[in-house]
């Protein structure tokens, strides 16, 4: 276990002392993580983010270059796309935020050691796309050993197809900010998972269309209203445009507008 709240990890040896048969070592910072996780080979590292020395996504990298079977389950405070992302990336096996540790920890824990894959509750995805992306989605999130069963019977994972999103709120040619907001609010309030406040992930394809369509105008309008949307909601968005089609094909005044309106952008 890799934590430098003192309280806090009391609170983990705790909930985890339940278990008589776990042996736990419990060090404060990430370099002390990596030379335990080398010398102790453990089955499982318990990892915080915001560590002293080395933070625990640099800690898991170099962890995982010494003992790549070694399992990382994060438990950390953050919560953005963009941190869960960068942590699972590392090739952990599990994300946990620590405000759902007394409800989640020991399921996360079991789950890891299995080898299976874990994402607290209060994650949930929206994925508003073609109906063949959605598929290759779920196939290649299965792939990944993310029980997809489950999030779709909580209602943490929600799909859409993007054509029937737009016609939901596009009124002569241009989307209509009221009706936007309303749908994708109604959406966000279905994901989030038993009706607390998580974090949300949303994948969409509309913007897209739109701009295959030739209506790059309302394209843009929409990244807009997203950027409206994400500030009233604690949501995460990721816009898909297909590379086959963009590059050489999208002018280059409308592609910067589109770049202008995201935080970042990402080819691959």
């Amino acid at each position: 276990m890799v934590e430098d709240s003192e309280p806090f990890r009391k609170f983990i040896c705790a909930t985890l002392g339940r278990r008589p048969e776990f042996q736990i070592v419990d060090v404060t910072d990430g370099l002390e993580a990596v030379r335990n996780a080398e010398e102790l080979q453990p089955d499982l590292v318990l990892l915080d983010i915001g560590l002293p020395s080395l933070n625990g996504i640099e800690a898991a990298r170099r962890i995982r270059k010494l003992a790549s079977e070694r399992k990382i389950l994060f438990l950390s405070q953050e919560s953005s796309f963009d941190i869960v992302q960068a942590a699972l990336g590392t090739g952990a096996q599990g994300y946990i935020v620590k405000t759902d540790a007394g409800s989640e920890l020991l399921d996360g824990v079991d789950a890891v050691l299995a080898g299976e894959k874990f994402v607290g509750r209060r994650f949930a995805t929206i994925v508003i796309a073609t109906e063949s992306h959605q598929s290759s989605l779920l196939l290649a999130m299965q792939a990944r050993g993310l029980d997809m069963g489950a999030a779709i019977e909580q209602g943490r994972y929600v799909t859409l197809d993007a054509i029937e999103a737009l016609s939901t709120f596009m009124l002569n040619g241009m989307p209509d900010s009221s009706l936007f907001l309303k749908i994708l609010g109604s959406l966000i309030a279905t994901a989030t998972a038993n009706g607390q406040q998580g974090r949300v992930a949303i994948f969409g394809e509309c913007v897209h269309l739109l701009w295959a369509q030739g209506n790059a105008e309302a394209a843009i309008q929409v990244e807009k209203l997203g950027n409206q949307l994400a500030q009233k909601y604690s949501v995460d968005i990721l816009c898909a445009y297909s590379l086959d089609s963009v590059e050489g094909g999208m002018d280059s005044h409308i592609f910067r507008e589109i770049c202008a309106e995201h935080s970042a952008v990402c080819s691959g």
